[in-house]
């Protein structure tokens, strides 16, 4: 049925589950940032069954993909688009940078109720990301950043982008937003995979 040749995404199937125990009737409007193949779309599209997904990729990789000859991003659009295809009353892709989508994501007065981050891993993006979709999550929703620790104490030597692992990874943004935006959040705890995952509750 579904295509993948890669999987990114099922570590943080038991978090998912284990966040929605319950509310998996509930009519959710969520927001990915990240999509890739699709492996994570469609787990949410089945698991929460009366969703509605809007899902941003470039489909063209980010800078820690440099480097990895493994990995063909017209296949996986490819991929995506049959994946999807199962569900595309439910599911919205937006191709683009997600700084851009979200600014006009924002701008047209989208709301969404759960928010999963898994797009381009330097800080700098993950800041934005988490910033820019913040203002659009509703008081009560998720937000689920994937990757806290992703590339920590390594510095990616075959990669011409990386030049300090610290800036180039998720989670100085992720903690710099968390710093700032303290008093608007709560933090859930007792989650795996080096999920980041904290619920909003004040605008």
């Amino acid at each position: 049925m579904y295509r993948f040749d890669h999987d990114w995404f099922s570590p943080n199937v038991a978090n998912m589950k284990s966040l929605s125990r319950g509310n998996e009737e509930a009519n959710l409007k969520i927001l990915e940032i990240g999509a890739f193949e699709g492996m994570s779309t469609v787990f949410m599209a089945e698991h929460f069954k009366n969703s509605h997904i809007t899902t941003i990729d470039t489909w063209k990789g980010s800078p820690e993909h440099d480097g990895n000859s493994e990995i063909d991003f017209k296949k996986a659009k490819e991929n995506f688009d049959h994946n999807v295809s199962f569900h595309k009353d439910r599911i919205r892709p937006i191709q683009g940078k997600s700084f851009s989508v979200l600014m006009d994501l924002f701008k047209s007065g989208e709301k969404f109720n759960f928010i999963y981050i898994d797009g381009a891993h330097d800080a700098v993006s993950v800041n934005s990301d988490l910033i820019l979709s913040f203002a659009m999550l509703s008081v009560g929703g998720l937000l689920y950043c994937d990757d806290y620790y992703w590339g920590f104490n390594e510095k990616h030597a075959n990669s011409k982008y990386y030049r300090n692992f610290v800036f180039d990874t998720p989670k100085l943004g992720i903690d710099s937003f968390v710093n700032v935006y303290a008093n608007k959040l709560s933090p859930i705890r007792g989650l795996t995979n080096n999920a980041a995952v904290f619920m909003k509750v004040e605008e």
